[in-house]
């Protein structure tokens, strides 16, 4: 039930992922964020979602990709190198390409300037954990100007009251004003944060207890 709840769970960064995707001017995204806040999941499913293959590259899991992006910076050589370590096609338009860890390899990092100027075809997300501590412990550059850059954050008490209890959720959305809330509103509120600050907004926490109170 839980891992049902947090694959269905409906997460506000989607609607900016969507707009990436429909950019005129698509850049290669980076996707910037603490630890466990569900960056991967997000790349995963968003993919699953809008696209119809989804290429998944761990750099820290897969040592042999620091070296295929070590070897070139020309974007279709490195598609072909890649094509290697995936059993889904590799085509514009078609294809989300996921560069996980990607603190890991400056080379990947680097890469993405050259997606963005020679093969801007191709939707590129990559995402690291703590990716602006390691750009700094290894003075790393990230590619300014190449890249479109999406802060993500931990699931906020909108998101969580969604998911914990959709009618008080509608109820306030279709407000234009939050003065003089019925008293059955304000207590649905209250008991709704009271769970949220007991998972901290980590959404595999979130998915846990709102799984275990059905």
């Amino acid at each position: 039930l839980c891992d049902k709840i947090f694959d269905a769970m409906e997460r506000d960064i989607f609607e900016k992922l969507r707009q990436w995707k429909d950019s005129k001017n698509r850049k290669p995204l980076l996707l910037q964020g603490a630890r466990q806040i569900g960056k991967t999941w997000i790349m995963r499913e968003f993919g699953k979602r809008e696209f119809e293959f989804v290429a998944e590259f761990n750099i820290d899991e897969t040592q042999n990709l620091k070296q295929v992006f070590a070897r070139s910076k020309d974007p279709k050589r490195l598609v072909a190198d890649l094509s290697l370590y995936t059993d889904v096609p590799i085509q514009p338009g078609r294809t989300l390409i996921i560069i996980d860890e990607i603190q890991e390899s400056e080379d990947a990092l680097n890469s993405l300037k050259y997606f963005a100027e020679k093969a801007p075809e191709y939707a590129i997300i990559a995402a690291g954990s703590l990716l602006g501590v390691a750009v700094k412990k290894k003075n790393m550059a990230v590619p300014v100007g190449k890249v479109h850059v999406v802060k993500m954050f931990p699931l906020t008490f909108r998101e969580f009251l969604r998911e914990a209890d959709i009618k008080t959720f509608q109820y306030l959305e279709n407000l234009s004003t939050l003065d003089h809330l019925p008293e059955i509103i304000l207590s649905h509120l209250l008991e709704q944060y009271r769970r949220y600050s007991v998972c901290g907004g980590m959404p595999e926490a979130a998915a846990a207890l709102l799984g275990g109170s059905g």
